[in-house]
């Protein structure tokens, strides 16, 4: 078996594992609701006049009604599904479970769909279809976004060796706080965590593509052996990388946010 073979195989595996453990997670939320609509005696019979509330209902198996959607929480984020007993259903795995099946379905490059039917019914409205509150753009396949107005900087010709690369030290850092900066339009201030156990103050100049309260708990990229720079009389210790283009004549700038599982201080090679 080649290793291309045996990786399809895995994946073969995993998937009718994850199939089969939904079906019968659905099955048994479907049992328990037919249970409980059996035990339910209807009062519709009752007129204004001769009804008394002599009791209450019991919620506690009762599923929120969110409309046309149903939220699927997991690892700090929050993903809305079409399906009440699917979204039931996943509630009910392990957490580990819940964590590897939205790694693999909805955060990987290489998504896939639970089953087809659902892929092309979700395609009309999960075109930008995202985590609660977060725009990142990583559930937005690349062929469902226009790049065609983009210009990017041309790629320097210059070499670099190695050794002048390794003296940069990037790290990934989790922004405790972030405000902005007093006096200023363009600066955000960032306490971050670069696992050293001391905060950092970082400087950067993107409110004009965020606000400060949607950054906090995101871990970020930054150089952290830049020397200090002052700026509105507060030191800045490092830099936090963005990714830029100009798109339709204007600057669009991407802060690059990377996965919450990756520690405070790791080292980027």
């Amino acid at each position: 078996m080649t290793e291309k073979e045996y990786k399809e195989h895995i994946q073969y595996t995993h998937n009718a594992y994850c199939r089969i453990v939904i079906r019968h997670a659905s099955i048994d939320a479907a049992r328990m609701l037919f249970a409980k609509w059996k035990r339910e005696i209807s009062l519709e019979y009752l007129t204004e006049e001769k009804f008394v509330p002599l009791s209450t209902t019991d919620e506690y198996f009762q599923v929120p009604d969110y409309g046309e959607t149903y939220p699927f929480s997991v690892r700090g984020q929050t993903i809305f599904l079409d399906s009440c007993s699917l979204a039931v259903a996943l509630a009910r795995l392990p957490e580990q479970t819940q964590e590897e099946m939205f790694l693999y379905y909805f955060q990987l490059p290489t998504m896939k769909s639970l089953d087809s039917s659902a892929s092309k019914k979700a395609d009309g409205k999960a075109e930008g279809a995202q985590t609660a509150g977060d725009n990142n753009g990583f559930f937005t396949p690349n062929s469902k976004i226009d790049f065609s107005n983009v210009k990017i900087e041309p790629l320097f010709e210059e070499a670099v060796d190695f050794e002048t690369f390794s003296k940069s030290d990037f790290r990934a850092v989790k922004v405790k706080e972030c405000v902005a900066v007093p006096k200023s339009k363009k600066l955000l201030q960032f306490t971050l965590d670069d696992g050293t156990g001391t905060d950092r103050t970082i400087l950067s100049g993107i409110h004009a593509y965020y606000e400060p309260e949607e950054l906090v708990g995101k871990t970020l990229i930054a150089i952290t052996n830049l020397p200090p720079r002052a700026m509105m009389g507060i030191e800045s210790c490092g830099m936090l990388l963005s990714a830029v283009c100009e798109e339709n004549g204007e600057e669009k700038l991407n802060l690059l946010m990377v996965d919450n599982h990756i520690p405070a201080g790791a080292k980027l090679y």
